[in-house]
C-alpha cells in the first residue's frame, strides 16, 4: 500500500504540480483558464488525470496514514507507552482535520491546528525512534536529517497564526533566504543527500552497494544531468512548483554539477534499496514519499504523504540484533 502510494504521489507531483503549472505558464492568457476558461484538449486531459492522482493519492494516505498510526499507538513497532499516548493525542487531532481538508479548505482556527499537530506527531516519530536501540546510529541520523523539512515546514506554518503582523515569520523567511542556497534548499539537499550514505549503504558487501544497483540508476542519472546541463531552467522552474525548491535561476557551472551531483547520489541510493528485496523497496517508498511532500505545502496531501513516509521508514530502518541476557548465559 506505501509503495502504491509512493508511486501515485509521484504521478500528483509530476502531472498537477509540474507539467499542468508548466504549460500554464506558457500559455498568453493563464489567467482567463484559471478564472473560469475553456481548457485546450491538452490541458484538459492534463488536469483529469491530474485531479485522478490527486484524489486517489489523497484517498490512499489518509487510509495509510490512520491505518500506520494506528499500529503504532497499538504498540506494534516497539514505541514507549509515552510516545504512544502522545502520539494517539496528536493522531487524533491531525487525522480528522486532514480528512476535512481533504474536502474543503479549512478556516479559521481549524486550519491553524493542522501544523502544530504535524510537527508534534513528526518530532515523537524521529524522537522515539532516536531512543530505539535496535536502529543503527546511522539510521537515526538519517531520520533527523530527512524529518528537518517536514517539522521545518510545520513549524513556520504553526507560528504563522501567532503572530498578527507576523514579523517573526517575516524575520525568519529572511534569514532562510539569506543563508547560501536558501535553508529549505538546504534541508532538502541533506535529505536527498542522506539516501545513499545513511539508509541504501551497506559497509558489509562488495562496493556497499546492491548487486546491478549501478545499472539501474544509469539511465535517470544519465536523463538528469542532460537536463540540469542543457535545461537548467526547466529543472528550477520544476523544482519550485513541485517541491517548492528556490533553485538560483542562471545558475554557474559549478552549482548544476553540484546538484547533479546531489541527484545522481539520491537515486544510486534509489537504486539499491530497490534491489534489496522487500524490505529495501519499502524503505524506498518511504522515503520518496517523505521526498515528494517537498517543503510548499499545498492542502493536506504532502502533509500526510510525510507523515506515511516517516512512519514506514522508522518501521524498515534495518534492526541492529540486540544479544539479550538469556543468550549470553546459554553461551557462558
Amino acid at each position: 500500500m506505501v509503495a502504491l502510494l509512493a508511486f501515485s504521489a509521484l504521478g500528483d507531483l509530476l502531472l498537477r504540480r509540474v507539467a499542468l503549472q508548466r504549460l500554464l505558464l506558457l500559455r498568453s492568457d493563464p489567467d482567463g483558464v484559471l478564472d473560469g476558461g475553456h481548457f485546450p484538449p491538452t490541458l484538459a486531459v492534463l488536469d483529469w488525470c491530474g485531479l485522478l492522482f490527486g484524489y486517489f493519492t489523497a484517498t490512499l494516505a489518509i487510509l495509510v496514514a490512520a491505518a500506520g498510526l494506528w499500529a503504532v499507538i497499538c504498540g506494534r513497532h516497539g514505541h514507549a507507552r509515552g510516545a504512544r499516548l502522545l502520539l494517539a493525542g496528536t493522531a487524533g487531532l491531525l487525522l480528522p482535520l486532514a480528512l476535512v481538508g481533504l474536502v474543503e479548505p479549512l478556516r479559521g482556527r481549524l486550519s491553524s491546528l493542522v501544523a502544530p499537530a504535524a510537527a508534534l506527531t513528526a518530532l515523537v516519530l524521529v524522537g522515539s525512534a532516536l531512543v530505539n536501540a535496535r536502529i543503527a546510529w546511522r539510521q537515526r541520523i538519517g531520520l533527523v536529517v530527512v524529518a528537518a523539512p517536514l517539522i521545518f515546514q510545520s513549524a513556520l506554518a504553526a507560528i504563522e497564526p501567532l503572530t498578527a503582523p507576523r514579523p517573526l515569520l517575516d524575520a525568519l523567511a529572511k534569514a532562510a533566504a539569506r543563508a547560501p542556497g536558501g535553508l529549505a534548499t538546504m534541508l532538502v539537499v541533506a535529505q536527498a543527500l542522506a539516501v545513499l550514505p545513511l539508509f541504501a549503504w551497506r559497509s558489509g558487501r562488495g562496493h556497499g552497494l546492491a548487486r546491478q544497483a549501478s545499472t539501474l540508476a544509469l539511465v535517470p542519472v544519465l536523463t538528469l544531468l542532460l537536463l540540469l546541463l542543457g535545461r537548467y531552467g526547466l529543472v528550477a522552474q520544476a523544482a519550485y512548483q513541485g517541491l517548492g525548491v528556490v533553485l538560483p535561476l542562471g545558475g554557474a557551472q559549478p552549482a548544476r554539477v553540484l546538484y547533479g551531483l546531489v541527484g545522481a547520489l539520491s537515486l544510486l541510493g534509489f537504486a539499491s534499496l530497490l534491489r534489496e528485496g522487500p524490505q529495501g523497496r519499502a524503505l524506498a517508498a518511504g522515503l520518496a514519499l517523505v521526498l515528494a511532500a517537498g517543503v510548499r505545502w499545498v492542502g493536506p496531501i504532502p502533509v500526510l504523504c510525510a507523515l506515511v513516509g516517516l512512519l514506514e521508514v522508522t518501521a524498515c530502518c534495518p534492526l541492529r540484533r540486540v544479544v539479550t541476557p538469556e543468550e549470553v548465559a546459554a553461551v557462558g
